[in-house]
């Protein structure tokens, strides 16, 4: 629920940093500097497209990480576990 709102007050405060001009009588929406709205609108996509595939690297190198941990303390355990066995003799 507080995604929403936060969405509609994020919409909001966009619509009135643009200067957008609303009527009603004869209904129209006109933007007073179509250029500016371009350009915050693009600047907002790429910083998302940006964000976006930073915390896909980042991802991706953790579970690398995470992957080569398990994978080392697995060894050193079966390891552990098989010096500790005595051998039998053949």
């Amino acid at each position: 629920m507080k995604s929403w709102i936060f969405i509609a007050i994020a919409v909001v405060i966009w619509l009135w940093s643009l200067h957008i001009k609303v009527q009603f009588k004869p209904f129209s929406v006109s933007f007073v500097n179509w250029r500016e709205a371009l350009g915050i609108v693009l600047v907002v996509i790429g910083v998302h497209f940006m964000k976006e595939d930073y915390g896909r690297e980042k991802y991706s190198k953790g579970f690398d990480v995470g992957a080569d941990f398990v994978l080392q303390t697995i060894k050193s355990k079966l390891d552990s576990t098989n010096n500790s066995q005595p051998q039998t003799p053949q």
